[in-house]
């Protein structure tokens, strides 16, 4: 079936009310989820010999709900009209690293954008210069051996490295940690019992339970030293989660760490030794060229990603997508789940074998709220899983582009941006020079910056302004900005703000834990049919959200097929 308007693909989900796989939500992670599916669904539905298979009982193979017209989540790029300058109101790049970088770059090419996509290359100064606002000056990340020798923070850095690995790991069940942190002068020593796990029975001495775990600031504080932990790591997680490194789990937000210290007893020596997971890529080639590459977008921006993922299931068989289309609930039956949708024709009742959320918690929990399961045990475990949801929260987030004339203003460094740490008093969370990283975006008379304003220091002033409008928020903005720069205030070509309602979920201590419970409790519920994906529960960058669309796309496959799972 191929759908090209939103129209049609609205009055088809009034006729349709079956199909095999659902996917609820249509941001990056739902059309991931989507795309992963259904072109594996395809040819499972010529293997599936079994009259009564789900794959032979339906003709819509895959349907996905979004509840808005448009399709592609936070990802939104626009053209400024008064400039021509392109504008991203959401993620704006991607780092083709790692195995999930390298399964976006085999994404990118099998959806035929290949020749689309802009390079940053490692040595630009985009890619090797970052900042910090920190104690009122603009302070360089060390990117060398020389910088860290030649620098404050470097010299912090290169000292506390060294000592790392010599401080003792972390305590195990029932011992205390002891961390001493210092904020604005102030020295804080703080010693709390490391017992997030309480199955002490199943511990032995000297042992760390799976899902103890602590606080990013704590982390740092304990591996590197309050300096490093106040300065860096509150910086770091505004950069990435626009939240509280006191509040966010290093479990969750930093894996790879606490990982280097169970394995190695150190951090420094673990990112020595550990090696990257091998993954064998669709398009050897392609992948192996973004060697030496640190950020990848594209010629008309990140939206090209999802604008190809729609294209390319509006043009598959058996493919649905039901925009304006919200789904109100859900309700296990006999042979799958039975959701309630509401579009612009109404109210209507679609049947699936598997369902894929990739809804954030908050939406995620309305529709929880009126479904039901089959069994007294099942409802219980379903209000289990709400109650769990509800320990989850996301930010607000405000970003604030300005464009300046080129002849007027001019940044006094090159390099992606600057972050601030949180200790720092500041409007901004971070600002990002928009036209240092992807110069072809814009024109070279053009300079563009956009700053990142609230999360989880989103505040009464910045509240206030926003009431006010656009030019309240850009005023809030660039009256820091410019004293942090130490340039002259100009007044800008133009100025865009958007304000993203709850966009960045917060994985709090204790998240990996919470994650798993709700997904345990969901498969008690709905009989091991409803997969959870997305930002919320796969981690908040691009590839993250792609990386946990394919899995469990994969977990679904595997559900419907007995053929194996590809390594």
């Amino acid at each position: 079936m191929s759908l090209s308007a939103a129209s049609s693909a609205t009055s088809a989900a009034a006729q349709a009310t079956t199909t095999v796989v659902a996917v609820l939500g249509g941001g990056i992670s739902g059309l991931a989820a989507a795309y992963y599916t259904a072109r594996r669904l395809a040819p499972l539905h010529h293997q599936s010999e079994k009259s009564e298979h789900p794959l032979r009982r339906n003709n819509t193979r895959l349907a996905l709900f979004e509840r808005a017209d448009r399709l592609g989540g936070w990802i939104h790029t626009t053209r400024d009209p008064a400039t021509g300058a392109l504008l991203e109101h959401g993620p704006r790049s991607i780092r083709p690293k790692a195995a999930v970088g390298e399964a976006t770059l085999d994404l990118i090419c099998a959806l035929g954008i290949d020749d689309q996509v802009v390079r940053v290359p490692a040595s630009s100064p985009a890619a090797s210069k970052r900042y910090l606002y920190d104690q009122d000056a603009l302070v360089a990340l060390p990117a060398s051996l020389g910088a860290l020798i030649g620098s404050r923070m470097g010299r912090t850095l290169l000292a506390r490295g060294a000592a790392e690995p010599f401080r003792p790991r972390r305590p195990t069940l029932g011992a205390s940690i002891t961390t001493t942190t210092t904020t604005a002068g102030n020295t804080t020593t703080t010693n709390t019992a490391a017992t997030a796990a309480t199955a002490a029975g199943a511990v032995h001495h000297g042992e760390l339970a799976p899902d103890q775990d602590e606080s990013v600031h704590q982390f740092f504080a304990r591996r590197f030293g309050g300096e490093i932990a106040d300065s860096l790591a509150t910086a770091l997680c505004r950069g990435i989660y626009a939240g509280d490194a006191r509040e966010l789990s290093v479990n969750a937000c930093f894996p790879f760490l606490g990982q280097a210290e169970r394995d190695y007893g150190s951090v420094v020596m673990g990112m020595l030794r550990a090696k990257s997971p091998k993954r064998t890529a669709e398009h050897p080639a392609f992948v192996s060229s973004f060697r030496g590459v640190s950020m990848i977008s594209f010629r008309e921006g990140l939206k090209t990603l999802p604008c190809a993922l729609e294209s390319h299931l509006e043009s598959a068989a058996g493919v649905r997508l039901a925009r304006s289309t919200a789904v109100s609930s859900l309700k296990l039956v006999p042979d799958g789940i039975e959701l309630q949708t509401i579009g612009k024709d109404g109210s209507t009742a679609t049947h699936a074998e598997h369902v894929i959320s990739s809804l954030q918690p908050g939406a995620l929990i309305k529709v929880l709220e009126q479904s039901t399961s089959a069994s007294d045990s099942g409802n219980a475990a379903l209000q289990r899983a709400i109650a769990k949801l509800r320990e989850m929260s996301s930010v607000n987030v405000v970003t604030a582009t300005m464009v300046f004339a080129a002849k007027d203003f001019r940044l006094p460094v090159t390099g992606f941006g600057y972050l601030v740490p949180i200790r720092q008093p500041s409007s901004v969370i971070g600002v990002i020079f928009d036209s240092c990283v992807f110069d072809m975006h814009q024109g070279s008379e053009l300079v563009k910056i956009t700053a990142m304003m609230g999360g989880s220091s989103y505040s009464a002033e910045l509240d206030q302004a926003v009431r006010n409008g656009a030019d309240a928020v850009c005023d809030l903005a660039l009256r820091d900005i410019f004293v942090q720069l130490g340039v002259a205030p100009v007044k800008p070509l133009s100025q865009h703000v958007r304000f993203l309602e709850n966009c960045i979920p917060q994985p709090t201590v204790g998240h990996v834990s919470r994650v798993n419970n709700i997904r345990s409790e969901l498969k008690t519920a709905f009989g091991h049919r409803l997969h959870l994906a997305g930002a919320a529960f796969g981690g908040v960058s691009v590839n993250d959200c792609m990386a946990s669309a394919h899995t469990v796309s994969e977990h679904v496959l595997a559900a419907l097929s007995s053929i194996p799972r590809p390594q």
